[in-house]
């Protein structure tokens, strides 16, 4: 490249961990939610300075970086709604339970539990099975009968 008389490309100093928990804290203040692998993306996109969505992974899983999250933003007041979202996070049974429980108005209670190790899949065959009674978005009308059949389910 040097011969062609052309720079050879520099690669991007790693962000600290310090950088990185306040770029996702600065984030959630914006969206007023935890965000996402999508939001990150599109910040990235959109702020050349934000952090590839990648680099967000060297954290741990999500809910070990919202426990590095959480313990960041306790100490920092500006970041006090942040520490709201990751409570109520760590409250939940898991990240879906999390993302329903972004779209109802009160606290979702938890009726039943089907373990399964085909999580997606499970949740399709629900959804398709129901769709008829679907009422807007992950919602369902469902008659007693429905939710009988449902918690006649241990594990699937």
């Amino acid at each position: 490249m040097r011969e062609a008389g052309f720079s050879p490309n520099q690669l991007n100093a790693p962000h600290g961990k310090v950088k990185l928990l306040q770029s996702y804290a600065d984030l959630a203040r914006e969206l007023g939610r935890l965000p996402v692998s999508g939001d990150l993306r599109l910040k990235a996109k959109s702020d050349p300075q934000f952090p590839s969505h990648n680099t967000f992974g060297g954290l741990g899983k999500k809910s070990e970086f919202i426990g590095h999250l959480l313990d960041f933003c306790r100490d920092r007041k500006e970041y006090e709604s942040v520490v709201t979202l990751c409570e109520r996070y760590a409250g939940c049974a898991g990240r879906r339970e999390y993302e329903l429980a972004l779209q109802l108005p009160e606290k979702a209670v938890t009726l039943h539990i089907i373990r399964t190790d085909d999580p997606i899949g499970i949740e399709a065959s629900w959804h398709q099975r129901f769709d008829t009674q679907r009422k807007n978005g992950e919602w369902f009308d469902l008659f007693s009968d429905d939710v009988a059949a449902f918690k006649r389910r241990k594990f699937m």
